[in-house]
């Protein structure tokens, strides 16, 4: 099998390979810099291992409390070498991004003192942080204020505005390299050490706080190259390098990493607890490899530039502008657009390829969101994604992938037949950071949603039981299960607690299946609703499945004998 057919046969056509050929020939000498930039952060990385003597001791597991190991707190060095910082928190105990920013807030900040954020409106899982949006245990609601500049028309900082918008109860800067969800340009580390020293000269002691997620090995230099008090970021972005399966960093000056150790773990405590549970190769390795990896999300993301601007659509930043992070925005200007994107991006992955992305609720965000995501740590924008909030300009943001392989090649025209697609899923997929609830229902049949979720195989239904009664079940071949889905997994439990098992949840005791008109019994007495939803909707059969750990009653719909329905 030659290249052509090999490309063939996953789907890419020999017109959309010379397409994407042509391109790449185009973009050669923007390739040959970012190689270039790539060589010397690779040689910084290996620079701040050597000289904190890195070996094979280091990749130990701890356990328990995490006493005296010297795995994790010898990596701390190692970011805060490779950063040009006093000292680094680097632990999988922090989840995720979105941790590691509200942990550096709010060990930092104080009632009664100010957040002046001097880039515009943050990322949208903030908003609950600060209080934009009403959540308990905010910023807001602990006394903290909240001020905000917003960057001008060209994406450079308003420096009058920020001189106004400084005041006595000024405490920290907030600072977000990166675009977010949000349509305009990344701003580069040359003009945040700019406004750092601004700020700086005014406020000597203010503390300045750099969100450098998705920009961490992209350009020479970082932040806290130019002054910044704190950089604060994912592992399971960039300098994770696609290795690292969960965690978070924020490097800076001794006393904020003390105050955020404080917070993260408790006052007294600090950074001496927190076992690594056996990720330190992980932890090390994906960071040693992440400026490579990096260079390649970047040479992705000018790729697919380039090709969307020949397609006609808006793209920011341009293929030809100086990039400042991985991120690729393409506004397709329609809910239909967007959609098709994403499907073209997820069938081109390793994983959950033959699923199609649809959008759905997720934690953090008031609007639904899209998410196509062929990784293997989940929510890892290393790897390959494509996501967006589905509102106005309709932009998708696409992260990772060299170009030359599959996945770039799909991303080349994942959108072209955007404008006459309509949503018409077999199978669709739930966007990786939805709760446990926020399934989706459709079919092959019933393209349409029925009420708040869709389904994420055909013939199979997930709803809330407080949706039940609003429910219109059609008897169908292509709907013969409906799942009850509760909106948390504490809840789901609490309610749906089985005492026996079956054979599709795991084995166990009284492994038979239950027989008709028999409806098994929880110890919560919760089988009330089960034979309520009996009596609304016919005499179905009831059964047990564990769907990814989630415990939920699937009724029969059609008076067929009972077998296992296909999910996983």
């Amino acid at each position: 099998m030659n290249r052509d057919e090999m490309y063939l046969s996953l789907g890419v056509s020999d017109k959309v390979l010379q397409f994407g050929e042509a391109v790449l020939d185009e973009l050669k000498p923007r390739f040959a810099g970012i190689e270039e930039i790539a060589e010397l952060n690779q040689a910084k990385v290996i620079g701040a291992m050597q000289k904190n003597r890195v070996n094979a001791t280091h990749f130990a597991a701890s356990t328990g409390y995490g006493y005296d190991d010297e795995g994790r707190d010898n990596l701390e060095r190692v970011y805060a070498s490779a950063f040009h910082t006093e000292a680094a928190l680097v632990r999988p105990q922090i989840t995720c991004g979105t941790h590691a920013l509200a942990i550096a807030l709010s060990a930092n900040l104080l009632p009664g003192d100010e957040m002046l954020a001097i880039s515009g409106k943050p990322y949208d899982t903030l908003e609950e942080v600060i209080g934009l949006r009403e959540s308990p245990c905010s910023l807001k609601e602990y006394g903290v204020s909240y001020g905000q500049v917003d960057l001008r028309e060209d994406g450079s900082f308003d420096f009058p505005a920020i001189e106004r918008a400084l005041n006595d109860k000024t405490k920290l800067i907030h600072i977000q390299r990166s675009k977010g969800y949000c349509p305009r340009p990344t701003i580069s580390v040359d003009a945040i050490g700019e406004a750092i020293a601004f700020c700086k000269k005014l406020c000597p002691d203010v503390v300045v706080m750099v969100d450098n997620c998705y920009g961490e090995f992209v350009e020479a230099n970082e932040p806290s190259d130019f002054g910044a008090d704190m950089i604060v970021g994912s592992l399971i972005k960039n300098p994770g390098g696609g290795l690292a399966p969960i965690g978070g960093y924020i490097c800076g000056t001794q006393k904020c990493i003390d105050r955020c150790a404080y917070r993260l773990s408790a006052p007294g405590l600090g950074q001496e607890v927190g076992a690594n549970l056996g990720l330190m190769p992980a932890l090390y390795q994906g960071f040693f490899l992440a400026p490579s990896v990096v260079s390649g999300a970047v040479k992705g993301a000018v790729f697919v530039a380039a090709c969307y601007e020949k397609l006609g659509f808006t793209v920011v930043p341009s293929s030809k502008e100086a990039r400042h992070d991985i991120i690729q925005c393409v506004e397709l200007g329609s809910p239909e657009g967007m959609v098709a994107f994403c499907k073209g991006i997820q069938s081109a992955a390793a994983v959950d390829s033959y699923v199609d992305p649809v959008p759905a609720p997720m934690p953090g965000y008031d609007s639904d969101v899209i998410m196509a995501a062929g990784a293997f740590v989940q929510g890892s924008s290393i790897e390959l994604s494509a996501d967006g909030p589905v509102r106005e300009p309709y932009a998708v943001y696409y992260q990772a992938v060299s170009p030359g392989t599959t996945q770039a090649w799909r991303a080349a025209v994942a959108a072209k037949d955007a404008r006459r697609r309509t949503h018409h899923p077999a199978v669709t997929k739930i966007s990786p950071s939805v709760k446990d609830t926020a399934f989706l229902c459709s079919s092959v049949e019933h393209p349409q949603p029925t009420g708040i979720f869709a389904a994420v195989r055909p013939r199979v239904l997930f709803v809330f039981p407080s949706d039940i009664k609003n429910l219109t079940v059609q008897r169908s071949l292509t709907i013969q299960y409906v799942v009850l889905a509760f909106s948390d997994r504490a809840a789901l439990l609490e309610r749906q607690r089985p005492v026996f098992k079956d054979r599709l949840s795991g084995g166990g005791r009284s492994s038979r299946p239950p027989q008709d008109g028999h409806c098994r019994r929880y110890r919560d007495g919760s089988s009330r609703r089960v034979r309520n939803f009996r009596r609304r909707h016919g005499d179905q059969l009831v059964h047990y499945l564990d769907v990814s750990a989630r415990i939920a009653a699937v009724h029969r719909l059609d008076d067929a004998r009972l077998s296992r329905p296909p999910l996983h």
